[in-house]
């Protein structure tokens, strides 16, 4: 998520494997991918969503037959109406996190894919729906202010720190205030004068917040609670969705994103001895990744253990930098191929003997107050890694706080 706690993505789009490039590329297919393939799709969806639902007015306005009537005089429809219509009909997809050491994949999808994939036929629906009942045009904003927190209020709540979770429950304000356009008529404004919300937890289990609000034109605050000690070691996440008590349909027209953060407890860490740098440790077998942090008086090892890769998978851990530490290194070994006696001994095997190099991405993250990202964080592709090969990848850290561990595979290796 980002520092003030939102989870950064909204919506998704297709992008990777996408063979229909433009024409000065002068190729007739060719495999891209990323935000450049992704953008356009999503920017070209909406615009077809737009486009269809200005032909629905226009028919209404002209009474053709079959058009609803009540499309007349609706206009254009708002930046933020689209933008619900797209995000409460959006697909969602599952995140190839790693659920055996506490992260699950529902908690990690809405942070890497948002509300999921763009369905334009669903959003069209919901926004016809939306303007034919003229629901009120508002755009309904939260902001959370951590109790005791002097830093200001943010989009959410990030528990990310060891410091952070050491009370055992974070308990936070919220806000939500309706947001109207400058020129909004008087029935507009009067729409949202006041009505009812309902409050719902994605995680009852470690989140609480009232059951319902009556939300006022100037908006209300409420308080929520998450109990961190009832979490296990990883990422997890959860919302408070604020949902219009009249018009369930619509979707929550607020959301709370709430990520919470255990990191793997520096006594999880196996200290062994070396001099005062960045040293490292040798794999074990297993195929196992390790993490050295380096700091004064030796060095510290993480054995993270055998990680499960697959094209397009993310695997992220989170561990509490030792106090003292000032480096780590994070090394990642393929394990060797399979010899041709080994592999003919057991046709049940999928073990190729000759398996193709691959790629992969390595991230190290720690955040600092009013600090930009590229600052405390290292990447690096690792291309073309062998079996049998390593890929290795160091950074400055910081003690006493949590790093962020991700290592994924390039979805086309």
């Amino acid at each position: 998520p980002t520092f003030d706690g939102h989870e950064g993505v909204v919506i998704s789009a297709p992008g990777a494997a996408v063979a229909c490039v433009p024409l000065w590329c002068r190729s007739s297919r060719q495999l891209m991918n990323g935000t450049s393939m992704a953008s356009p799709c999503a920017a070209g969806s909406v615009a077809l969503l737009l486009s269809g639902v200005a032909a629905a007015v226009a028919d209404a306005e002209a009474g053709k037959a079959g058009s609803d009537p009540r499309l007349k005089g609706v206009g254009k429809p708002s930046p933020w109406r689209v933008r619900r219509a797209l995000e409460a009909t959006a697909k969602p997809v599952k995140a190839g996190g790693d659920s055996e050491e506490g992260e699950n994949d529902d908690d990690a999808s809405p942070l890497t894919y948002g509300r999921g994939l763009v369905q334009i036929p669903a959003a069209f629906d919901y926004l016809i729906r939306d303007l034919a009942e003229k629901t009120p045009d508002a755009r309904y904003e939260a902001r959370v202010r951590r109790v005791g927190d002097a830093a200001g209020s943010g989009r959410g709540l990030l528990i990310r720190e060891p410091l952070d979770s050491a009370s055992g429950t974070v308990t936070a304000t919220v806000t939500i205030s309706p947001r109207l356009h400058e020129d909004a008529d008087v029935a507009t404004q009067a729409a949202v004068l006041e009505h009812a919300l309902v409050l719902t937890t994605t995680r009852p289990g470690w989140i609480s917040a009232p059951k319902s609000l009556l939300l006022p034109h100037g908006g209300r605050s409420f308080e929520i609670a998450v109990d961190v000690s009832k979490l296990g070691p990883g990422l997890h996440y959860g919302e408070v969705l604020a949902t219009d008590a009249a018009a369930g349909w619509r979707g929550p027209l607020a959301r709370v994103p709430i990520t919470v953060v255990i990191p793997e407890k520096v006594e999880t860490l196996l200290a062994v001895g070396g001099g005062g740098g960045g040293g490292g440790a040798e794999r074990k077998e297993g195929g196992k990744e390790e993490l050295s942090q380096g700091g004064g008086g030796g060095d510290a090892v993480a054995r993270l253990g055998s990680l499960p890769m697959s094209p397009g998978k993310e695997t992220r851990r989170f561990l509490a930098v030792p106090e003292g530490a000032t480096w780590a290194v994070l090394r990642l070994k393929v394990p060797p191929a399979v010899s041709s006696s080994s592999s003919s001994s057991s046709s049940s095997s999928s073990s190729s003997p000759h398996p193709p190099p691959r790629n992969f991405l390595l991230r190290l993250t720690q955040h600092s107050p009013a600090t930009r990202y590229s600052d405390t964080e290292a990447r690096s592709m690792a291309g073309a890694v062998p079996a049998g090969g390593e890929a290795s990848l160091a950074c400055a850290v910081s003690g006493g706080g949590t790093l962020e561990v991700t290592a994924s595979q390039f979805w086309s290796s």
